[in-house]
């Protein structure tokens, strides 16, 4: 079962899109509608490359991988 988009969520693009984005795209979710995102895309400084409004469908949550590491404690 995938999960719904919540705002701040990191999604990635499922599919090739029409305004020139492709499958692989991640960004983040900055507005949440019923059957589409507003989804934030950003370059490496940090700068916004743009806002796009893709379907809900065409989109996948990015569960971030949690490190449970344990670190020993020195006697």
């Amino acid at each position: 079962m995938t999960m719904a988009p919540r705002e701040l969520d990191v999604v990635e693009v499922t599919t090739d899109q029409p305004s020139g984005l492709v499958e692989g795209a991640r960004g983040a979710v900055v507005a949440v509608r019923t059957r589409e995102c507003t989804v934030e895309f950003v370059d490496a400084d940090g700068f916004t490359v743009g806002l796009f409004e893709i379907p809900t469908s065409d989109l996948e949550v990015v569960v971030p991988y949690v490190s449970h590491a344990m670190t020993a404690r020195e006697e």
